[in-house]
């Protein structure tokens, strides 16, 4: 049985002085687990910059996964370093 978690993305377009966002996606797994090691190992197989207006302009970027949260809406994983406070592009603004 797999489990929904809503991965928090932070994506920094290190060349760009407003280049920093987050986005959520609802990824299933069967664990944190298996979900964390799916993210360390594979996360060029996520694409969370798409979802960001005109990326490919905006030059080149890192991402990294910063939180998750379980199907409850409860906080399983925060990375020590992220702050809420940043620019989160809103579903009626993705392609």
């Amino acid at each position: 049985m797999n489990y929904k978690f809503v991965v928090k993305f932070l994506i920094d377009f290190w060349n760009n002085e407003d280049g920093l966002y987050t986005v959520d996606e609802i990824i299933e797994s069967k664990n944190i687990d298996e979900l964390t090691d799916k993210l360390e190992n594979d996360i060029e197989e996520f694409t969370p910059e798409q979802s960001i207006p005109n990326w490919h302009d905006l030059g080149d970027f890192n991402i990294e996964y910063v939180q998750i949260k379980n199907e409850k809406g409860e906080e399983v994983y925060k990375d020590n370093d992220f702050s809420d406070d940043l620019k989160k592009i809103g579903k009626d603004k993705k392609f």
